[in-house]
């Protein structure tokens, strides 16, 4: 995994780039709140339907006994990108990971590298 995050002060919106999202979860990638304003899972090359789960918290999450706080479908070989126009309220820190199935005991890989964009002020 390869996780990049643009976040300064010349810019009112902030950037998260992730070149290989999976099963494990990136914890607290905002570093405390936020308000997500678009995300974006580049699935085109996989041919597996896949879900990204978002956690809202800064404590460890466990990725088969914490539920998520939200969950998005994302489609067999196809990109996906959702979009907040009031932002979606993190109120603690953002934490993600993206496997195949949507079940909390969910916990397979994509069986490809996965970019994921999130955007978030």
């Amino acid at each position: 995994m390869a996780t990049t995050v643009l976040d300064n002060q010349y810019f009112t919106s902030k950037f998260i780039y992730e070149t290989d999202l999976q099963k494990e979860p990136l914890q607290n990638l905002t570093n405390g709140t936020a308000s997500v304003k678009a995300i974006s899972v580049f699935n085109g090359g996989n041919a597996e339907e896949l879900y990204l789960k978002i956690y809202d918290s800064i404590t460890a999450v466990t990725a088969t006994s914490t539920q998520a706080d939200y969950i998005f479908n994302v489609n067999a070989s196809k990109d996906a990108v959702f979009h907040f126009p009031d932002g979606l309220t993190i109120e603690n820190g953002l934490t993600a990971r993206l496997v195949t199935t949507a079940p909390l005991n969910g916990n397979t890989d994509p069986g490809a590298n996965i970019i994921v964009e999130i955007v978030y002020t």
